[in-house]
């Protein structure tokens, strides 16, 4: 064996591969190849250049295009066309090849391959038998002999798969009390202190759960221990939670998960005793996810549990509700509350509540929402009235007193807010339902909207010639919601400030026998758009692709070959056009 092959031999070690591609993306490459993953596997050598090519078939079962490359004095390097790999991020279908490779280099077995096992190029040192563990025992008693060997086997290398059968043993193995219970629990969802890094979680939430299996198989045969064990699970994930980042919601999710899990086990244990509220007033009282069906957990803990909660909640809002921090213990324990009034079908007890304390704008929201929620409209618009006129900038109140007034009938004071409304913030959302307001109060809907056409001549006017302009851009948007076309196209002649964004998306919407007018406002566009682009040009080659759907066949390819020289400095655009 010459230095190249002995090279490329210790760049495919265990050791090397779990430092190149990560452990994580190691291990489910090495998932990949004992799935017999790995097809029509190519190597070969020139010089003191090794590569390495073949086909791996992925999790959605796409086959994808891998290769690999090393050489002396460097590191392994290689492409896939998965989406992951785009990125020039090593993926599991190159760590799968590089595994593949080593076994085909050196006439491994897959037995062989894992990492619990010596790597290629080192001498598997002689070890001691450890004693058989426990989970072992149990599968050997299982009746399937042969899929228990083939799954000790695959244990000895994958620490997943070795902790979901320990798991599994767990489960199938009566507890003794909830202690033992909570014991079993606690192991499983032990986290490592690195999971501030986000690429840590994935890995933890995969082995934690496991404790939803360990769950549901108490639920059936010990119900009590399983809803102390999921209790005593939530209360262990939810403290992980709060020193982890969890930015793609992975914990929180399995969070989510408990919740119904300790549901189900409350279900299947039956009413509780009084003291059980307790024991769900602490957890709700913690419940910053929004994790519990309260209602079903109600009715499932019986009514003596219920009304214990029930009291405990009433005790603390009378010691906080003469607060004025809408986002402190005030403001969670009247929503707590509230939910809790309107589960029991306290619908009366849920408005006095809300009546008590109106110091900010979440107080009258909630107020008119919960009156609305009870068909109580008339009481409904006079408190949305009130909270208008403490309030007239909110524009959720406005929205609410909006709708007490439409659904009432008061069709002239409702087009009254929609008018201040649109000369506040004009849109063509706002532009159409003032014209809708004025047509349900009988007013001239074409003089309402010459009147409207004046305020936003006149709002663009003030504006000058700083920026984009955003009035310009309402204007488009409601001549192409009135199909008045002709219109803006007389405007967007003459000089405008109309940001590239906002002059596409016009030209989308220009109907098929305009398709040549909306290829030059494109073009337009995009001019606009190169002037400052860098990078990965994504805005950039959208446009042109919308261009090239508008211009006639013959024009197409003498306009991107120009545009391959009109910004031929711009490499990675004028590279990506050919794929277009």
């Amino acid at each position: 064996m010459d230095t190249a092959d002995t090279a490329l031999l210790a760049a495919l070690t265990d050791n090397e591969l779990k430092q190149h591609f990560g452990p994580v993306i190691y291990l489910r490459g090495l998932n990949l190849v004992i799935d017999q993953a790995v097809h029509g596997l190519s190597h070969a050598r020139e010089g003191a250049v090794s590569a390495a090519q073949g086909r791996v078939t992925g999790s959605a079962a796409d086959a994808y295009h891998v290769h690999l490359t090393h050489s002396v004095g460097s590191r392994l390097r290689g492409g896939c066309d998965c989406v992951y790999a785009s990125g020039n991020l090593p993926c599991k279908h190159q760590a799968a090849l590089a595994v593949a490779w080593r076994m085909a280099l050196a006439g491994e077995a897959l037995e062989d391959v894992g990492p619990g096992t010596a790597s290629a190029g080192q001498a598997a040192a002689p070890k001691a038998s450890p004693p058989t563990p426990d989970w072992v025992t149990f599968l050997r008693a299982q009746p399937s002999h042969e899929l228990a060997d083939r799954l000790i086997t695959w244990a000895g290398r994958l620490p997943e798969l070795r902790r979901d059968l320990q798991a599994w043993h767990r489960a199938a193995t009566p507890v003794a009390d909830a202690a033992e219970a909570k014991k079993a629990v606690t192991a499983i969802l032990a986290a490592p202190p690195n999971l501030y890094e986000r690429r840590n979680v994935s890995a933890y939430v995969r082995k934690s759960q496991a404790v939803l299996g360990l769950l549901k198989e108490w639920t059936t045969s010990q119900p009590g221990i399983a809803l102390a064990a999921a209790d005593w699970a939530l209360t262990k994930l939810r403290k992980v939670w709060e020193t982890a980042d969890d930015s793609n919601g992975e914990i929180g999710g399995l969070m989510g998960d408990l919740a119904r899990a300790w549901l189900a086990s409350l279900h299947a244990a039956g009413p509780q005793t009084a003291s059980f509220g307790d024991k769900y007033f602490k957890l709700a009282c913690a419940d910053d996810h929004a994790l519990f069906d309260h209602p079903a957990a109600l009715a499932a803990m019986g009514p003596e549990a219920a009304k214990r909660y029930g009291d405990l909640l009433w005790a603390q809002w009378q010691q906080v509700k003469h607060s004025t921090d809408a986002y402190g213990p005030r403001g969670a324990t009247r929503r707590q509350l509230i939910d809790h009034l309107q589960a029991t079908g306290d619908g009366a007890a849920a408005i006095a509540t809300l009546r008590e304390g109106l110091h900010d704008e979440s107080d009258h929201i909630a107020l008119i929402q919960e009156l609305q929620r009870q068909g109580k409209a008339r009481e409904a618009l006079q408190a949305a009235e009130a909270a208008h006129r403490l309030f007239p900038q909110q524009r959720y109140i406005e929205g609410l007193l909006l709708q007490a007034y439409e659904a009432d009938g008061w069709d002239a004071e409702a087009l009254a807010l929609r008018r201040s409304a649109f000369e506040r913030s004009p849109t063509a959302d706002t532009y159409h339902a003032v014209l809708k307001a004025a047509q349900a109060a009988g007013q001239d809907v074409s003089a309402e909207r010459e009147r409207l056409w004046g305020v936003l001549r006149h709002l663009e006017a003030r504006q000058g010639s700083y920026g984009f302009s955003w009035i310009g851009a309402v204007r488009l948007t409601i001549w192409a919601d009135e199909g008045r076309f002709d219109e803006a196209l007389a405007w967007l002649g003459s000089p405008h400030n109309l940001s590239p964004r906002e002059l596409r998306r016009f030209a989308l919407r220009l109907p098929e026998a305009l398709r040549d007018t909306a290829a030059d406002l494109l073009k337009r566009a995009l001019a606009q758009q190169m002037a400052d682009a860098k990078a990965p040009y994504r805005e950039e080659l959208d446009t042109v692709r919308d261009t090239l759907t508008r211009l006639q066949p013959a024009a197409a390819g003498p306009w991107l070959a120009w545009l391959k020289v009109e910004y031929r400095a711009k490499k990675r655009f004028v590279e990506s056009l050919p794929f277009l």
